[in-house]
């Protein structure tokens, strides 16, 4: 399975919403700055990111969605900057 390797701490304001990659953890925080949510252990795969959000977020179906394509958004800026690397685990 091939996980996200961190090489530093990150934030990213993508349409309103913060994200924040500090220590192993994704956090995405809202405008006034209120933790939404937290993804623990370690930086997350597609797939489990995937899961956490249909799993832990009660809203509807395109919410969903666009909660999904900005975290991939914030990933996909961490890997341009090289501060993410996947790697097999």
């Amino acid at each position: 399975m091939k996980m996200y390797l961190k090489k530093a701490d990150f934030e990213k304001k993508i349409e309103g919403r913060l994200f924040l990659a500090k220590g192993d953890k994704i956090f995405m925080l809202n405008e006034a700055g209120t933790l939404i949510w937290e993804i623990l252990d370690e930086l997350p795969s597609e797939e489990r990111i995937k899961k956490f959000i249909s799993q832990n977020l009660k809203e509807k179906n395109e919410i969903k969605s666009d909660i999904e394509k900005k975290i991939f958004s914030f990933i996909k800026e961490l890997k341009r900057n090289k501060l993410i690397e996947e790697v097999e685990k």
